[in-house]
């Protein structure tokens, strides 16, 4: 019987295949991350002036528009609870119990605008995650920016017996240099954080993650707010604008800086080996589940 010959090419030879896909890092260690994309949701809201009626004229129209701006600011902190709103979104608990994040607000958000919030990831390696995430609108483009990470490993804990507590001055003077460098430890405020206080906080900066009401978690904005009531319940401040806030060490040295060619200042921390950051304002980046009480310390 005639042999037939088939052609090389025409054989059939054996394949082994194996699908392409992105490195995913373990699900345990991020909680609900499931991220394979780099691209992180996307959030809209209509931006709340969250602080109207308060001392600070920048959240007014008129003191506002007085100083140069189209009307009144939305706080720095609520546009921050918007950046954290995707970041919740996107990697859960996780990130309340141990993400960091730096924040710079470029341009002002004003009352009503609508924000959009957008994200994505730039590393993704076995010590964590590390991400960008931004806030635009319509009217000027980027308005605040987040330099964020999510570590594989629990962050030390705070030792609280580090920051003494002192009680809030009977009367508030004025700020000034002078006065801030005479004073050793800021009064400290206290704020009762319980179920009725995280619903009232949530409903003001309009976020609608479940996780803030039903888990009981502490909104990381309240945290960064009360950083700034550290100073407003010790001084009388002036007009002022929030302009960065990152994480603070203990060999950070701060100082307050004013502008020459305006009447405005800055709170700046520098750290010891390292160049100066533009800003103060601590963050806490932990959040507690159903805490009694979530106290502000004084700072030395």
């Amino acid at each position: 019987m005639p042999t037939t010959h088939t052609p090389t090419s025409a054989r059939s030879t054996p394949t082994t295949t194996r699908p392409i896909t992105r490195p995913r890092m373990p699900r345990a260690l991020y909680g609900r991350l499931a991220l394979v994309a780099d691209l992180l949701p996307e959030y809209r809201v209509k931006a709340r002036n969250t602080s109207a009626g308060g001392e600070n004229p920048m959240h007014d129209d008129a003191g506002a528009r007085a100083r140069g701006f189209p009307g009144a600011l939305v706080p720095g902190v609520t546009v921050y609870a918007y950046l954290t709103h995707t970041l919740v979104e996107a990697f859960g608990t996780a990130w309340l119990d141990r993400g960091t994040a730096t924040v710079k607000f470029v341009k002002p958000v004003l009352d009503h605008e609508e924000v959009l919030v957008t994200g994505e990831i730039t590393e993704r390696n076995a010590r964590g995650i590390a991400a960008t995430v931004k806030a635009t609108t319509a009217r000027v483009g980027d308005c605040a920016v987040a330099t964020v990470t999510l570590p594989a490993g629990l962050p030390t804990p705070v030792n609280v017996a580090q920051y003494p507590e002192k009680p809030l001055p009977t009367e508030r003077v004025p700020v000034s240099r002078a006065h801030l460098s005479s004073v050793d430890v800021l009064g400290t405020p206290v704020t009762l954080y319980d179920l009725d206080q995280a619903g009232s906080y949530v409903d003001d900066i309009g976020d609608p993650l479940p996780i803030y009401r039903v888990d009981g978690r502490v909104h990381p904005a309240f945290y960064l707010n009360q950083a700034n009531r550290a100073l407003s319940r010790n001084v009388k401040l002036g007009p002022w604008v929030h302009v960065a806030s990152a994480r603070a060490a203990a060999s950070d040295r701060c100082t307050r800086r004013k502008t020459a060619s305006t009447s405005s200042s800055t709170w700046c921390c520098s750290r010891a080996r390292s160049p100066p950051r533009t800003s103060c304002t601590p963050r806490s980046t932990s959040s507690r589940r159903r805490p009694p009480d979530v106290r502000s310390r004084g700072s030395r």
